[in-house]
């Protein structure tokens, strides 16, 4: 294979770059290949002219091969000039066996702003940075290894974090993702259910065409008659062919009316394993089957696969890795943010997350609309995080009376029930121990003895 290049402006260097002898390829700011060098082209095993005609789309998914592969290629967002960042990158291709994966080194060229960057394999830069920069780029590397990990995964979300919580979710949503059976979420409202519904469904080596047959239904909103309807394209698509396929989305499953759970175990019933439901509920299988106004045989059917969502202040721990994965998600290609700073941070931290995932995906959205800096700082936050404090633990103590007689009389039963243990029962000499005499303490095991018949 001969080096390729799509345009001129690189064209000095191309001798240079071609004599590395490792994988060296070009992308410019906005996201497109400028070049690749001959080494490239057999490690990546294809041609330079559809990576070259390859132009990137805001929120693409990979629809084709040469969409998951240019998309596995591009450098870190968080790219500035004059720092170099080495990051493993796994080329996706539809082949069993792909490119192994490599170490690249992408410099980032440009005045004063960042024009080209060239990727170099097999380096890694060893250079000087910031405190700041090292959590940045370290956490870049997680979210490169997390991809590589989970290469079906192409609707990361949620699934974002190392911890173990975050682990199991990603492992669950794999295996998931590799069958056809019905799968039951339980996590709370905004915990990221449709895009960890969307992780499951679609795959890079499927077509859009498959991808689009996943019908979201909101089953709060659905009666018998609605409900039809709302199926009616998914039960078109299935009556015209007995080969095809397709997925319902069923957000708010424990909040689906009772008339119309039986038609869905109808249709469930009638179309098989060629209907596939996710289904969205805030409550567990077992206190779906332990309610009354849900079919037990509706449940059966929907759960074959049931995946606990963790929220948000569950596994706070995560909050670092998920805030970078989104900065990256949602920055647009001439916007420089590299990530975001510690007190920002510490408040997203302390905050409670009524909203779950979906919540936080839309304070970084406003916080980097809000940010002219690379960095996102408090202010930039939105104001009800800004303004969040705590709860006081003492000020939400039980502010009730105390009732000092009763608590005394307590007290005193301890010690005397304590005196009489060591004394062996002898009760001369456990009031020998108490200080008080035989007669005294037996007038307080009576009135003790009367107090507890009262309470009870």
């Amino acid at each position: 294979m001969s080096a390729g290049s799509r345009g001129t402006s690189i064209r000095p260097l191309g001798k240079i770059l071609e004599a590395i002898g490792e994988p060296v390829y070009v992308v410019t700011r906005d996201g497109r290949f400028e070049y690749f060098n001959r080494a490239a082209l057999e490690w990546l095993g294809c041609e330079s002219q559809p990576l070259l005609d390859w132009k990137p789309s805001p929120d693409r998914d990979p629809a084709s091969a040469i969409d998951a592969l240019a998309l596995s290629l591009q450098p870190p967002k968080i790219l500035r000039r004059g720092r170099p960042i080495s990051q493993p990158i796994a080329p996706r291709v539809d082949t069993l066996q792909g490119p192994a994966s490599r170490e690249m080194l992408f410099i980032p060229l440009g005045e004063p702003a960042v024009e080209f960057v060239v990727a170099v394999g097999d380096c890694h830069w060893a250079g000087e940075a910031s405190a700041e920069s090292i959590d940045l780029v370290s956490l870049s590397r997680q979210l490169a290894a997390i991809r590589q990990q989970y290469p079906r995964l192409n609707q990361l979300g949620p699934l974002v974090g190392a911890s173990g919580a975050a682990e199991h979710l990603r492992r669950q949503a794999s295996l998931a993702a590799e069958c056809s059976s019905n799968v039951f979420l339980v996590g709370r409202s905004g915990c990221g259910g449709d895009q960890l519904a969307l992780a499951i469904h679609r795959r890079p080596t499927e077509s859009p065409s498959a991808w689009s047959s996943l019908t979201p239904i909101d089953c709060a909103l659905m009666d018998a008659e609605l409900l039809e309807a709302a199926l009616s394209p998914v039960i078109a698509r299935l009556g015209g062919s007995s080969t095809a396929r397709a997925t319902v989305l069923l957000r708010n499953l424990d909040r689906l009316a009772v008339e119309a759970q039986s038609p869905l175990r109808q249709r469930l019933a009638e179309f098989g394993s060629r209907l596939r439901c996710i289904s969205l509920s805030e409550l567990s299988v077992a206190e779906c089957l332990r309610s009354e106004h849900l079919d037990g045989d509706l449940i059966y059917r929907l759960a074959t696969l049931e995946i606990a969502v963790p929220s948000l202040t569950q596994r706070i721990v995560d909050l670092p890795l998920i805030v970078q994965f989104l900065i990256e998600r949602r920055a647009k290609p001439n916007q420089i943010i590299d990530g975001i700073s510690r007190p920002a941070l510490d408040l997203l931290s302390t905050y409670p997350w009524p909203g779950d995932f979906d919540e936080l995906d839309a304070a970084i959205r406003h916080s980097m609309r809000e940010s002219g800096s690379p960095v996102i700082q408090p202010q930039h936050l939105p104001l009800a995080i800004r303004s969040y404090t705590p709860p006081d633990p003492a000020a939400t103590a039980d502010d009730r009376p105390i009732d000092l007689d009763r608590l005394l009389a307590r007290i005193e039963r301890e010690l005397i029930d304590r005196a009489l243990e060591r004394s062996d029962g002898n009760r001369a000499e456990a009031a020998r121990r108490l200080g008080i005499s035989r007669s005294r303490l037996l007038r307080r095991i009576d009135d003790s003895d009367d107090s507890t018949e009262a309470e009870g």
